[in-house]
C-alpha cells in the first residue's frame, strides 16, 4: 500500500504565495499557491502533478472547561472551509463549491490510496489547554491513488503553468461550533507540490471531485440530475466515469440529509442494485476494496489507548470514540457507499454514467438536501487531445523530455498495462493517452 505504489522517487517543491512560503492563516480569508513555479521538466524528465502536501500548524485553545472531544477529520473543516484549482489548461480540476473541507477526510483517503498521508493523532480532547498541532492533508488534484498504475491519473505538470491553488480558511465559528468555546490560533501553512517525474508523455483523464445533489422527500425516490456531466473541466465529453461514490451522512458537517443510523433500505438501476434492508454487504465491500492495514503505532487519547492504522479517518468510520459491538450502519457513519473501487481498479473497469438517475432509498428521518459525492473520470474532446498537444509543445516539454534519438508521430494513443492486450474502445474510453 503507497500514495505512489509504482514509483522510486517522488520530487518535492516548495509552493510559494508569492511573497512566502510559510503564510500566516487568517479565518474566514484565501490564501493562494502558485502551481506555475513547478518545473515542467527538469534533468530530461517531465513532472507529473498528483497532488499537494499542505501542513498547517497553530493552536486548538479550548478553554471554559465545556470543550467536545473531537477527531483530526474534524479539524480538516475547521481549518478549510474549501479548496479549488484555478486556470489549468483543462479548466478547474478542484472547484471550491464541490471541494469542501468537510469532503476532505474522504476524498484524501481514497485518491490517496486507502491511506492517509502520514500517522496523526486521532482526537483533541474536551478538557481546557492548548493543544498545539501540525496537521498534513494530501490534496490530489486529478488524480486516485485507488487505482492500479496510479500514476497514469496524473497530469503534467505543464497543465498547470498558469494556475493557482486557492485555500479558502474556514471562520472561527465553525471550529467554535465543533467543540464550544475552542478557537484555532496562531496558524501557519506550507504546501510542497508532489510530482512524478517520467520520460513519457500522458494525457491522463479528466479525475474531479463532483457533489450531485437532490432534495430530500418523504418518498422512497429521488433521483440525481445530469449524472455525469457537473465538471470544472473544459473540453470534456459528457457522462463521466465513477470511481468512487457516496451518500453523504449529516455527520462531520457534510451537510447530507440523514444520519447513519437513519437509512434502512437503499437500491440503485444504475448500478443494477435491487432494493434491499440488507445494509451491512456494502460497508463489507467498502472496507473489503481496502488493501491490509498497516498499524502506525500511535493512540486516539490519553483516555482511549487504542492503536491507529491507516484506516483512522476511512471515509466509513464505524464509531465516534470507543468500540461498538453493534451495525456498522450507526450514527458515525459519515456515507453510504455505492461504488468502492477494489485497490488497484483498472481504467477500462470503471463504470459510466450519464443523465437522470434514480435512487431507491428509505430513511427513518430525512431532510435538506442529499448529496452524492463522486470521484469521477471524464474523456477528452479531439479538439482538447490536439490543443494540449500543441500547448506542451509550446512549452518546450515534449522535446526536452523526449530521449535522444526517439522520435513521435504525435498522435495520442490509449496507454495499457503492462498485462494488458487489446482493449475494445468502450473499455479504453477512461485509459490515460500516451504520445507516440
Amino acid at each position: 500500500m503507497s500514495l505512489f505504489p509504482r514509483v522510486t522517487g517522488v520530487k518535492k517543491y516548495s509552493l510559494n504565495t508569492g511573497t512566502t512560503d510559510n503564510p500566516s492563516l487568517t479565518q474566514g480569508s484565501p490564501v493562494q499557491f502558485n502551481l506555475g513555479d513547478i518545473p515542467a521538466v527538469e534533468d530530461g524528465l517531465a513532472n507529473y502533478l498528483p497532488g499537494v502536501l499542505v501542513t498547517v500548524s497553530g493552536n486548538v485553545v479550548v478553554s471554559g472547561g465545556s470543550g467536545t472531544r473531537f477527531s483530526v477529520d474534524d479539524l480538516a473543516r475547521a481549518i478549510f472551509s474549501s479548496i479549488e484549482v484555478r486556470d489549468g489548461f483543462f479548466g478547474y480540476p478542484l472547484r471550491a463549491a464541490k471541494f469542501l473541507g468537510a469532503y476532505l477526510p474522504s476524498v484524501e483517503f481514497v485518491a490517496g490510496g486507502y491511506q492517509k498521508p502520514v500517522p496523526q493523532r486521532a482526537f483533541f480532547p474536551a478538557g481546557a489547554s492548548t493543544y498545539p498541532f501540525a496537521a498534513s492533508f494530501f490534496i490530489p488534484i486529478n488524480y486516485c491513488g485507488a487505482i492500479e498504475d496510479s500514476e497514469n491519473t496524473a497530469q503534467l505538470a505543464a497543465a498547470y503553468s498558469r494556475a493557482t491553488m486557492v485555500f479558502n480558511i474556514a471562520a472561527s465559528s465553525v471550529i467554535a461550533g465543533i467543540s464550544t468555546g475552542a478557537t484555532l490560533t496562531s496558524m501557519t501553512m506550507k504546501a510542497t507540490a508532489l510530482c512524478l517525474p517520467d520520460h513519457e508523455i500522458r494525457l491522463a483523464p479528466g479525475i474531479e471531485v463532483a457533489d450531485y445533489t437532490a432534495p430530500a422527500s418523504s418518498g422512497e425516490s429521488f433521483s440525481i440530475l445530469s449524472a455525469g456531466d457537473d465538471t470544472g473541466f473544459d473540453g470534456a465529453l459528457p457522462g463521466a466515469g465513477v470511481l468512487w461514490a457516496s451518500l453523504l451522512t449529516n455527520a462531520r458537517g457534510q451537510g447530507g440529509a440523514f444520519a447513519g443510523n437513519a437509512i434502512t433500505a437503499f437500491g440503485m438501476p444504475w448500478r443494477g442494485q435491487r432494493r434491499t434492508t440488507h445494509l451491512e454487504p456494502f460497508i463489507a465491500e467498502a472496507w473489503g476494496a481496502m488493501p491490509p492495514q498497516r498499524p502506525q503505532g500511535s493512540v486516539v487519547d490519553s483516555a482511549t489507548s487504542v492503536a491507529l492504522t491507516d484506516y483512522a479517518g476511512a471515509p466509513h468510520l464505524f464509531t465516534s470514540g470507543a468500540d461498538i459491538a453493534g451495525s456498522p450502519i450507526n450514527a458515525a457513519l459519515t456515507g453510504f457507499p455505492i461504488v468502492s473501487p477494489g485497490f488497484r481498479t483498472r481504467l477500462s473497469k470503471v463504470q459510466h454514467i450519464e443523465g437522470t438517475q434514480p435512487v431507491i432509498a428509505s430513511f427513518g428521518s430525512s431532510s435538506g438536501t442529499h448529496h452524492l459525492l463522486m470521484l469521477q473520470a471524464k474523456r477528452w474532446t479531439k479538439q482538447k487531445q490536439d490543443q494540449y498537444l500543441q500547448h506542451l509543445l509550446g512549452l518546450g516539454v515534449v522535446q526536452k523530455a523526449l530521449p535522444a534519438g526517439k522520435k513521435l508521430i504525435g498522435q495520442w494513443t490509449p496507454k495499457l498495462a503492462g498485462h494488458q492486450g487489446a482493449v475494445s474502445a468502450k473499455k479504453a474510453r477512461y485509459m490515460a493517452l500516451k504520445l507516440v
